[in-house]
């Protein structure tokens, strides 16, 4: 024989003045005999004192708490890591536009100033983009001779190379190095050679 705890369900013997769990007042309750609606989900939650009540709820609250952290935390990754491929392909787009920018405008090359002398000397390294001041000695449209000062001439050929003689104009080319050309007496002479000029002054 029993008595059942009307506050928190608690089962006492049937000689208990006070309930063992909460200290309800047990002087007015009946005893009776331990049935199966004590049994199962519902007879062990009425089985629970206060104590074990509330210790229940806090760790099923706990539960649903920790799960929704995770869930959240799966979320925030996936969106993180979206949001890092994205602004990786917005870098790598950004960077391939530039370099195809950079590749479709070519850069201007600037002339090396240069004198006939040195020319003459070989103090100007083959290849080089050259700038060089001479009088015109000699003009046929695609090519020029000119001189400096000092009688040094160099052979300058290019497209529209018109000059007229005695003049001093200012061309721009490649220097290709010592040549050699037949002069209108029949002779051979070697100087050095620009080409792909045009005259800019």
């Amino acid at each position: 024989m029993t008595k059942i705890c009307p506050n928190c369900g608690t089962e006492n013997s049937d000689t208990a003045v006070f309930c063992q769990s909460c200290g309800e007042d047990m002087k007015k309750v009946a005893t009776s005999t331990k049935t199966a609606s004590n049994g199962g989900i519902s007879g062990f939650w009425n089985n629970r004192g206060k104590g074990g009540k509330a210790a229940i709820g806090i760790g099923g609250i706990c539960c649903i708490g920790l799960i929704l952290i995770i869930i959240l935390g799966g979320m925030f990754s996936s969106d993180q890591t979206t949001t890092t491929d994205t602004n990786s392909s917005s870098v790598s787009n950004s960077t391939s536009d530039s370099s195809a920018s950079t590749t479709s405008t070519p850069t201007a090359t600037t002339p090396t100033k240069v004198t006939i002398s040195q020319l003459y000397n070989n103090k100007i390294k083959t290849g080089t983009y050259v700038q060089v001041t001479g009088t015109v000695l000699q003009s046929d449209g695609t090519s020029l001779r000119i001189e400096n000062s000092d009688g040094q001439d160099i052979v300058v050929e290019g497209d529209s190379l018109n000059a007229y003689e005695n003049k001093a104009v200012t061309v721009v080319g490649t220097y290709t190095g010592p040549n050699s050309y037949d002069t209108v007496m029949g002779s051979s002479r070697t100087v050095p050679f620009i080409e792909n000029a045009k005259i800019v002054s």
